[in-house]
């Protein structure tokens, strides 16, 4: 089976996504500490090959397919390049199917969209064109994207043998959006090699990280992360997810960093305003002792109330990431908040931590690496083998 050697990537490419942690996600695929992939949150990048936030994902429908139709209406005017990648939810957050149906509109030059939203290594994938999470069901992909008016056709890789004359069919049909079931990394993989074949048809790919690592031959070469000297780690866990939730909570048990939380109101309300500089004081405190700090959200969050929550956090916080050899920031929408208020329109991916994690320089904080996480990836232990990386937290536990 032909794969894209690891060595040589591909010479052009686009990665548009929806939001921050995504964009960082798929980038750092293609990425290595030699070879960054520049993540941009502002307007159309330069360059042979970038990644773009578009910020769709927390925007109403109507808005969303409006940027995305610009968007691709000014990809579509430009020279064609080798792959165009749109990044979309492994559990089909935002909104999927309107988006790739504006796409389509906005770019005639694509056929159809190939649609592989699975990502094994997180547990999710799809079954009968349904997403699948750690074995439970989830949304329905085939009825989502025909409800945007997409005709589509589901086909499963291991079940079609060579993929472009099932690919071929589905086009003939009048298909114009064809799913692809997957539950393994083999599975993607054949995907992506029938992506990159020269006599394929112009698609436009639509996934997750896991068809953007199976399309840079991820597997076939070690992350590339250029891990900086030990010293003290900030985490801001503005995700309200039950993964980030028990991540949080493991750092804290093991003894990893101080963990400061406050409650959505606190973190916001004009009233708290002290609470909040007591908490940041404590948190400067330890930094400039070396120690490891961790802020989250005490309590439930309504969600309608996460970006103004998240925007609350990151302008508490912020004046922290000085005192820090890495930020790690777990969703996009903390990740997007907190570069919002530190003027950080583009980031520098070099690569991944694990898979999931990305890494990534920004040119106004040299000093210091971003880490960003999508809030539902990783097991429990996944933000403690992060910050261990970076050193133990003086006073800490020994490791359980």
């Amino acid at each position: 089976m032909r794969r894209v050697p690891s060595s040589r990537p591909l010479p052009f490419l686009r990665i548009v996504a929806d939001d921050l942690s995504g964009a960082a996600d798929c980038a750092a695929s293609f990425a290595d500490a030699r070879r960054p992939i520049p993540v941009h949150l502002h307007g159309l990048p330069q360059g042979p090959c970038w990644a773009l936030d578009t910020d769709t994902r927390a925007m109403d429908e109507t808005s969303a397919v409006a940027e995305t139709r610009r968007l691709f209406g000014q990809l579509a005017a430009g020279a064609a390049p080798q792959l165009v990648y749109k990044k979309i939810d492994s559990t089909l957050r935002g909104h999927v199917g309107a988006e790739l149906a504006a796409a389509l509109a906005a770019a005639p030059q694509f056929a159809a969209a190939l649609v592989a939203p699975a990502f094994p290594q997180q547990g999710r994938t799809l079954d009968g064109g349904k997403v699948v999470v750690h074995g439970r069901p989830g949304s329905d992909l085939v009825a989502l994207l025909e409800a945007a008016g997409l005709k589509t056709a589901l086909l499963r890789p291991a079940a079609t043998g060579e993929l472009l004359p099932s690919i071929a069919a589905a086009l003939a049909s009048g298909a114009r959006a064809i799913v692809m079931d997957a539950a393994s990394d083999g599975e993607l993989a054949l995907v992506a090699d029938a992506l990159l074949q020269p006599s394929a048809p112009r698609l436009l790919a639509a996934g997750s990280a896991g068809l953007a690592r199976a399309l840079a031959a991820q597997d076939a070469r070690e992350p590339a992360v250029d891990t900086p000297a030990p010293g003290a780690v900030m985490t801001v866990v503005g995700s309200f997810s039950p993964a980030s939730a028990a991540q949080a909570a493991q750092v804290e048990q093991g003894g990893d960093a101080l963990v400061l939380r406050l409650t959505a109101a606190q973190w916001t309300g004009e009233r708290h305003a002290a609470l909040r500089e007591d908490a940041v004081a404590a948190a400067r405190a330890a930094l400039l002792q070396g120690r490891h700090v961790l802020f989250a959200v005490a309590g439930e969050v309504v969600q309608p109330f996460t970006r103004s929550l998240v925007q609350g956090i990151a302008a508490a916080t912020a004046p922290l990431v000085p005192q820090t050899t890495a930020c790690v920031l777990t969703g996009g929408d903390t990740a997007r908040a907190m570069f919002d208020v530190l003027g950080i329109a583009c980031l520098q991916v070099t690569g991944e931590l694990e898979p999931g994690i990305s890494a990534g320089l920004a040119a106004s904080q040299v000093s210091r690496r971003f880490i960003l996480k999508a809030g539902g990836f990783g097991d429990a232990l996944a933000l403690q083998r992060v910050i261990r990386r970076f050193g133990a937290n003086p006073g800490a536990r020994a490791p359980s």
